[in-house]
């Protein structure tokens, strides 16, 4: 069995140095030299320019006695001489091409579409990397042409058709040598742009006004206006931001008119409700896009009064103490009711005591339930009032005594329904109640 220890190691070793860091022997060769041989050694060397890379001959040539190029060893043995053949002159290396590097801030959109194209990255390897002797060719449509106009690391392209395109960016160094590269573009359709001409975005209306629908289509790409089979209307009822009534459903054409303006759901929620109409132009793709405009009705203020003051009236289905004011469309017709009425008129000196009031008339001369259409004011810019006039009957009080109430309440009201006298003054002090 071999012994199972550790080699031998020479107590030289630490010593040992074969070769220099700057010189790797590659190849030791006996050759002829002078009618006998010499010892030929191949080195390389990090850098070649000190002599330590190239063929070396090691010859004998005899004893030799000068102190300079004589080594004894104590008993006149001669040494071997090293001549060094030159080092070959270095070989000049080939160019290499730059590498040329794209890229696109946005590769897919709609036409007009504008991209910005960065070969900065480019580089070319005979110069460290560094890419300033470049030149740049650019091809933004793939077909082959570069675009002159532009030359720099650095461009941006405007897309205003649909397609697909391929585009190209050729690096040139300064030797001529180039790289080329591309990145695709992916422009898609554009859908029809939709323009609503009628109504105009300023526009108001009142209830029962005709609302005509004019609009355009335009082609994105630059075709021809869109015909009319391409366009579909709907007039939509908004109350809520989340909620509508369709008014109009969706109707082909164009130049269409909506007869006559709608009311609003009711009195209470007026002021909180427009008309919204909608344009969609659909193209021969099938591509679509659809616009809006708001309508806004015009507004009317109404006061509603009794007298005397304090008692309930039913408008619109809501029950309200005079006096009240509230805000509607024009022309939006609703109903007013005045209804009969017992109220409390008990004091502290006498309890359980109540009023009966009864209905007698309205100032616009209608019925005690009867339909009450918003208008504005003809006499003043202020609210439109209507007053409604009561019969004053209380317990133990004999109906002569309330006919002459009732007389006297008629007497200060106008033939024509305005309110005049003392119920003017009490719409005056109404309209301050009210705010």
């Amino acid at each position: 069995a071999y012994p199972k220890c550790d080699p031998p190691i020479s107590p030289f070793a630490d010593d040992l140095k074969v070769f220099s860091d700057y010189m790797r022997v590659t190849a030791i060769k006996f050759g002829p030299y002078k009618g006998g041989q010499a010892l030929y050694v191949a080195t390389r060397g990090h850098t070649g320019n000190n002599g330590d890379m190239g063929i070396f001959r090691v010859s004998y040539t005899g004893p030799l006695y000068s102190t300079d190029d004589v080594s004894s060893n104590g008993d006149g043995d001669s040494v071997l001489e090293i001549i060094a053949a030159p080092a070959p002159a270095p070989v000049p290396a080939a160019n290499r091409p730059p590498k040329a590097v794209l890229t696109a801030d946005i590769t897919l959109g709609f036409p007009p579409m504008t991209v910005n194209f960065d070969a900065t990255e480019s580089f070319d390897p005979d110069t460290d990397g560094k890419g300033f002797a470049l030149r740049y060719e650019w091809d933004f449509e793939g077909d082959g042409y570069p675009d002159e106009s532009v030359s720099g690391p650095a461009v941006k392209h405007t897309y205003t058709k649909s397609g697909i395109y391929f585009a190209y960016v050729t690096v040139y160094d300064s030797q001529g040598a180039g790289d080329v590269t591309k990145i695709m573009i992916e422009v898609e359709r554009a859908p029809p742009q939709p323009l609503i001409i009628e109504p105009d975005e300023d526009a108001s209306f009142a209830v029962g006004d005709p609302i005509r629908l004019v609009g355009a289509g335009i082609d994105a790409e630059g075709g021809p206006p869109l015909p009319d089979r391409s366009f579909t209307w709907e007039v939509r009822m908004h109350h809520h931001e989340d909620h509508y009534h369709v008014i109009m459903e969706p109707t082909v054409g164009n130049h269409l008119e909506l007869p006559a303006a709608p009311g609003p759901m009711d009195v209470e929620s007026a002021k909180d409700t427009h008309l919204t109409v909608l344009l969609t132009v659909t193209d021969d793709t099938g591509l679509s896009m659809t616009t809006k405009t708001i309508l806004r009705p015009k507004m009317v203020d109404l006061l509603f009064v009794t007298v005397p003051s304090g008692l309930i009236l039913d408008v619109d289905g809501v029950e309200y103490t005079s006096p009240v004011a509230l805000t509607t469309w024009e022309n939006h017709r609703f109903e007013v009711e005045a209804p009969t009425q017992r109220k409390d008129t008990s004091t502290t000196q006498s309890r359980d005591e109540s009023t009966t009031y009864i209905w007698e008339s309205w100032s616009d001369g209608h019925a005690q339930l009867h339909d009450f259409v918003a208008h504005s004011s003809s006499r003043n810019t202020g609210a439109t009032a209507l007053v409604a006039n009561f019969k004053i009957l209380p317990f133990g009080i004999p109906s002569t005594e309330a006919a002459s109430s009732t007389s006297s309440i008629r007497s200060n009201q106008g033939d024509d329904g305005s309110v005049s006298g003392a119920i003017a003054s009490a719409v005056f002090i109404a309209i301050g109640a009210a705010g």
